[in-house]
C-alpha cells in the first residue's frame, strides 16, 4: 500500500525467474524467463477495484537483434541531418509533423479521443530494445468502478502476446445482465506505444447470448457524471459486494441520458464480426442479430446488419464519419419489414421528422430509407442536410382517425364512414432541400380509385393532392390537403391526373438507393465525399426524369364556378345504393 492508499496484494503466488545465455545471430545474449501462478491478485486504486482469480503468466525476453538497433541508429542519424538541433527523443515526432496531415488528423480536440498507451521512459527503453513473448490465463476477474457501475466480470481469458501483438484465444465478459465472448487479435502495439504514428489493428469475432443496451447506456451515462470525492480511505470500509451496492446506489441514473458525440479513434483500424441471440434496446428485443463492423480513419462502417425483433425485421448498412468538427457525416440504408408505423417511429425517432405521413396509416408496413446527412456534436441529424430516397409498401392498412377525415369521408360519400381500409399501398419519394417529395401513386379506398402525390416539409407542414380517378360521383375532381397531421384542411379542386397512368420514378429511386449502398460498401476505398457525390448524381438523374415526363408537382387548378356547383350538387344529392 502506498501513501495514497492504493493497494496491491497477492495470495498463493508461485514465481520462477531464470536468466541464461543464448546465441542470437553471432552473439551470445541474455535470455530471461518469468513464470507466475497466482490464486488471487487484488488491486485497489482510487475508487476502482480489481480482483483476479486463477491468474497465470509466462514471459520470455531477450535483447533485440543487433541489426534492429543498427537500423534505428541509422534512421536517427539521417533525421538529425535533416533536423539539426532537435533532441533525439523528438526527431520522429518532428519528422511526422512536417508531413502533410490528413484531414482526419487535423482536429486537435479529437486527439484526446485516440487510443493512448502510456509507459514510463525507462520501461519504454526496455520495450524498444528487448523482444518479449509470453502467454496469459485468467479464470475469473471482477472489476468494480463508479465509472461503469455494473457487476463487471472477465472469465476464461487465454491469450499469447509479443511486443507487437496479442492473440486472444478466448474470453467471456459479463457486465450486468449482458455477456459477450470474443476471439481475435490486436497488432501494431510496438509502433503505437513508441511513436505517435502507430495504428492499432484489431480483429475480433464477438458472440453474445444477451445484451441489454438500455442498461449499458444508463451505466455509461452514470459513469460520465461520477466525480471522485478524494476520500480514498473509504474504499477499504466494505467487501466487494457491499462496495458495488454502494456505488450503484450513488450512481446518477437518468431515464434519458444525454447523448454526446462518439469520436472514432484515428489510430484504430478495427474489423469486428458480431453475432448475438438477444439484444434489448428501448422496447425492442431481438431473437437474432448479426453485423460486420469496420473502423478506420475516424470512420465507422456497418454492413450486413440484420435483426429479427419483436417489432419486425431490421436490415441496416451505413457509415458514420467524424473527421473534423465541421465535417460530421452519416449515411445509411435502412429496411424495416412487417412493422407498424408506431413501432418504426419508436425504434428510429428521426423517421417521424423525415416521414411524418407514416402517422396517417395503421397496419403493417415495409419501409426502405436510404440517405446521407450531416450530424451535430450531440449526434442529432441536421434535418436540412438529409438527401436520399424512401419506399413504403403496405397491406391491410387503414387511415388514422381524425375529425377532418370524418368530414371528408362524409363529403365524398364513403360507404364505410367508420374506417378507410386500404388493401395495398406503394409510395416512392425523394428527400432533399428540407422536404420529402412523394411521387404519384395509386390507392383504392372504399369506392374510390385515387392518385396521390405531394410534398411534406420537415417543419411538419404538407401539401398533398388527390385525384379521384374512379368514384361514385360522375365527374372528375381533386382534393387538396394542407396543414399538419394534427391540424389539416381540405379543399375541392380539379384533378391533376386523368387515369392510373401516372408518372413513375421507380427505376430512378432504386438507382439512388443502389448507388448509396455501393458508396457505403466502398467508403474506405473511395471516401465519404464519393458517397455524397453519388447521392447528388442520383438526385440529378431524378430531376432529369421529372423534366422528361414534364412532372412538376405544382398546385392543381381550382374549379370554376360552374364545375364547383355541379360537384356540390352530386355530393349533396341523394345517395345511390
Amino acid at each position: 500500500m502506498d501513501l495514497d492508499l492504493n493497494f496491491i496484494g497477492v495470495r498463493e503466488s508461485g514465481n520462477v525467474f531464470q536468466i541464461r545465455r543464448k546465441k542470437s545471430g553471432r552473439q551470445m545474449v541474455p535470455y530471461l524467463d518469468l513464470s507466475s501462478s497466482n490464486e488471487r491478485v487484488t488491486i485497489r486504486a482510487g475508487a476502482n477495484r480489481v480482483t483476479a482469480d486463477g491468474l497465470s503468466a509466462s514471459v520470455a525476453a531477450h535483447p533485440a537483434k543487433p541489426e534492429n538497433k543498427a537500423r534505428r541508429k541509422q534512421l536517427v542519424d539521417s533525421l538529425q541531418k535533416v533536423y539539426p538541433g532537435v533532441p533525439k527523443d523528438s526527431l520522429f515526432i518532428k519528422a511526422f509533423s512536417s508531413r502533410a496531415i490528413p484531414d482526419y488528423l487535423s482536429e486537435k480536440d479529437f486527439e484526446k479521443k485516440d487510443l493512448h498507451i502510456q509507459l514510463g521512459e525507462s520501461i519504454m527503453e526496455y520495450y524498444r530494445n528487448w523482444d518479449l513473448s509470453g502467454k496469459l490465463k485468467l479464470a475469473d476477474c471482477s472489476l468494480i468502478t463508479p465509472y461503469f457501475p455494473l457487476d463487471n466480470r472477465v472469465k476464461d481469458f487465454e491469450g499469447r502476446f509479443t511486443n507487437d501483438r496479442i492473440d486472444l484465444s478466448g474470453v467471456r465478459i459479463e457486465s450486468g445482465s449482458s455477456d459477450v465472448s470474443a476471439t481475435g487479435s490486436v497488432s501494431g502495439l510496438k509502433r503505437a506505444m513508441t511513436s505517435r504514428r502507430g495504428t492499432l489493428n484489431l480483429n475480433l469475432d464477438i458472440n453474445s447470448d444477451f445484451i441489454d443496451l438500455n442498461e449499458i447506456i444508463l451505466a455509461a451515462s452514470a459513469g460520465s457524471k461520477y466525480e471522485d470525492s478524494g476520500s480514498k480511505g473509504a474504499i477499504f470500509a466494505s467487501d466487494d459486494t457491499e462496495y458495488l451496492n454502494a456505488i450503484r446506489e450513488q450512481a446518477v441514473l437518468d431515464s434519458v441520458p444525454e447523448t454526446s458525440l462518439l469520436v472514432i479513434p484515428a489510430n484504430l483500424d478495427a474489423k469486428v464480426s458480431l453475432n448475438a441471440s438477444t439484444l434489448k434496446y428501448s422496447d425492442m428485443e431481438t431473437s437474432w442479430l448479426a453485423s460486420d463492423i469496420e473502423m478506420k480513419e475516424r470512420c465507422l462502417q456497418l454492413t450486413n446488419a440484420m435483426a429479427m425483433t419483436n417489432m419486425g425485421d431490421v436490415f441496416l448498412e451505413g457509415f458514420y464519419s467524424t473527421r473534423t468538427k465541421k465535417d460530421l457525416r452519416a449515411g445509411f440504408d435502412l429496411t424495416l419489414s412487417n412493422i407498424t408505423a408506431e413501432k418504426v417511429i419508436q425504434l428510429f425517432p428521426a423517421v417521424d421528422s423525415i416521414v411524418p405521413m407514416l402517422q396517417a396509416f395503421k397496419g403493417l408496413l415495409d419501409c426502405e430509407i436510404a440517405a446521407t446527412s450531416s450530424i451535430d456534436t450531440a449526434m442529432n441529424i441536421i434535418m436540412p442536410s438529409i438527401s436520399g430516397m424512401i419506399k413504403i409498401d403496405g397491406r391491410d392498412l387503414s387511415l388514422a382517425e381524425s375529425e377532418s377525415l370524418n368530414k371528408l369521408r362524409k363529403t365524398l360519400r364513403f360507404k364505410d364512414r367508420d374506417s378507410s381500409a386500404i388493401d395495398r399501398m406503394s409510395v416512392r419519394g425523394i428527400i432533399r432541400d428540407d422536404k420529402l417529395e412523394v411521387f404519384p401513386f395509386i390507392l383504392k379506398v372504399d369506392r374510390y380509385t385515387i392518385a396521390l402525390d405531394g410534398t411534406q416539409r420537415f417543419d411538419q407542414n404538407f401539401k398533398y393532392h388527390i385525384s379521384a380517378l374512379k368514384s361514385p360521383i360522375p365527374m372528375r375532381f381533386g382534393v387538396n390537403l394542407s396543414g399538419t397531421f394534427d391540424d389539416w384542411r381540405w379543399k375541392l379542386g380539379k384533378a391533376r391526373y386523368k387515369s392510373t397512368d401516372v408518372p413513375v420514378f421507380e427505376e430512378q429511386v432504386d438507382g439512388l438507393r443502389f448507388n448509396l449502398m455501393n458508396a457505403i460498401h466502398n467508403i474506405f476505398d473511395r471516401g465519404v465525399e464519393n458517397a455524397l457525390r453519388q447521392n447528388e448524381a442520383s438526385q440529378a438523374a431524378i430531376e432529369s426524369k421529372k423534366a422528361e415526363l414534364e412532372y412538376s408537382g405544382s398546385d392543381p387548378e381550382e374549379l370554376d364556378e360552374e364545375e364547383r356547383k355541379e360537384l356540390e350538387s352530386y355530393m349533396n344529392g341523394p345517395e345511390e345504393g
